[in-house]
């Protein structure tokens, strides 16, 4: 990181900045708490990857899924028109983790990464 700096590839600050976005998520979590003062600390590993646990998970994921029959719908014919619907459609942040929080381009913003709707209208002209 020091090299990166020295060559203009980073800055201090946007350094900083990305440390006390991660650490602010982990203090937030309790992270940095003594173990017996975080309300999991009762929680033992079998509690929370039980089988009743992971069943639920199994279940949840089951009616999540949803299916596609492709009937010639795909590949996008150009032209054709899609709806793109719910908000990580047009979001940036959203389609990635947490810890990427909302400034992941070399200028502080979000605006390197394109949305869903923006990759499928850039796709899909004609």
């Amino acid at each position: 990181l020091p090299a990166a700096i020295e060559r203009g590839l980073a800055t201090e600050a946007r350094l900083n900045e990305a440390v006390r976005r991660t650490f602010r998520v982990l203090f937030e979590l309790g992270r940095f708490d003594a173990p017996l003062a975080t309300e999991w600390h009762k929680f033992k590993l079998e509690d929370i990857n039980s089988t009743y646990h992971q069943q639920i998970a199994y279940e949840a994921a089951l009616q999540s899924l949803v299916l596609l029959q492709n009937d010639g719908a795909l590949p996008l014919k150009q032209g054709q028109r899609v709806a793109v619907v719910g908000p990580q459609g047009v979001t940036r942040s959203g389609l990635l983790s947490d810890y990427a929080a909302d400034q992941v381009c070399f200028n502080g913003t979000d605006l390197c990464i394109g949305t869903i709707a923006e990759g499928i209208a850039a796709s899909n002209v004609g």
